[in-house]
């Protein structure tokens, strides 16, 4: 009877225990590098912490950190090396977390593949994996087909499945395959994307001139030779308007010797005056 009271009691624990109200586990394969990222978020419920936890990591795993949720304080977390995997101890927190580690796929002639196991210390009731396909991937496939699937506002495509009852130390596994072509990686193909839309500035960057700005263009001395040339032109035709009236007033008389001339005549045929 004892026993079956302790079982009772023990059961709230292993299942409410750890006191998480949401528990994601986000893998990126070819994300930034030619490998895999994975990021566990761990949120507390309201007003609690949640316990200490070990992950059961593949044994090319040979470093992992935890950041809490201001992105403050980063906490390097020991990898501890198993027979067939590696295992990372992270600590309980009362505030959100977020669990970074990193390994390597297998590679063959451009083909990628790769098992993500959820294999956590501690029972979950409710979890999210969360897999992201990379930019360059060809063929993409995952082992599980019930997942969601959707675009981020960049424009990167994740696979969601919804686990359920997750007991303590059993893995949940996913295998994914895919071929790239290209060996770049996601984020190359986005710097490449922003960089293509972004205008070539480089051609059209403005001279800088150390002479002082020029207000005019035309020196001053070549307006003044142009007036004077007018005024000179006007003086002429002005002149020549006055000696015609001349000519009328003396009744076709020359200025000089007053001989008689006619209208059209440009000298004097007696004294070869210019008229």
């Amino acid at each position: 009877m004892i026993k079956k009271i302790l079982l009772f009691l023990l059961i709230p624990i292993l299942v409410f225990g750890k006191n998480m109200s949401r528990f994601d586990a986000v893998v990126f394969p070819d994300y930034y590098y030619q490998g895999i990222m994975v990021e566990i978020q761990a949120v507390p419920d309201s007003g609690k912490s949640f316990q200490a936890f070990s992950l059961t990591v593949p044994a090319d795993v040979d470093s992992a950190f935890m950041v809490n949720k201001s992105g403050e304080n980063t906490i390097s977390l020991p990898v501890k090396q198993m027979d067939k995997f590696n295992r990372i101890d992270v600590p309980g927190s009362s505030a959100s977390a977020r669990i970074f580690y990193f390994y390597s796929p297998d590679r063959t002639d451009r083909l990628v593949s790769f098992t993500y196991d959820l294999n956590i210390s501690t029972a979950l009731d409710d979890a999210h994996i969360l897999i992201q396909e990379p930019m360059v991937a060809e063929q993409f496939k995952i082992s599980k087909s019930e997942s969601e699937k959707f675009e981020d506002p960049h424009g990167l495509t994740f696979h969601r499945f919804h686990v359920s009852n997750v007991k303590a130390n059993e893995a949940v596994s996913f295998s994914v395959s895919y071929r790239n072509q290209s060996g770049k990686t996601t984020m190359e193909v986005l710097r490449n994307a922003l960089s293509a839309d972004q205008p070539d500035m480089s051609g059209h960057e403005p001279e800088l001139s150390e002479n002082p700005i020029q207000r005019h263009i035309l020196p001053t001395w070549q307006p003044l030779i142009v007036l004077g040339v007018f005024a000179f032109a006007v003086g002429i035709l002005f002149d020549r308007k006055r000696k015609q009236e001349l000519r009328t007033e003396e009744n076709q008389g020359c200025a000089s010797c007053g001989k008689r001339i006619k209208p059209e005549d440009k000298y004097c045929a007696n004294c070869g005056k210019e008229l």
